[in-house]
């Protein structure tokens, strides 16, 4: 019944990059066109009370706001 198959829990194993795949190259900017502080707070929503085991949840939901209000100007309460 026993195979001789290894698996390895949380193993990576890259893919091929397709061809038409965008390389993004660092150090495109240089320091001095980058602004020193960007505030992203008019763009983030309020905070919420985490219950239980949820903190994935609304770390997904708050991303979900957050480019939400970003794009649309408003986000309503994701839950």
């Amino acid at each position: 019944m026993g195979t001789n198959l290894n698996y390895r829990i949380g193993g990576y194993q890259p893919g091929t990059r397709p061809e038409h795949a965008i390389h993004h190259q660092m150090g495109r900017l240089q320091r001095a066109q980058l602004p020193h502080r960007v505030d992203l707070r008019k763009f983030l929503t309020d905070v919420e009370e985490q219950v239980g085991n949820s903190c994935v949840a609304n770390a997904f939901a708050g991303a979900y706001e957050y480019l939400a209000k970003r794009e649309q100007g408003e986000a309503g309460d994701i839950r």
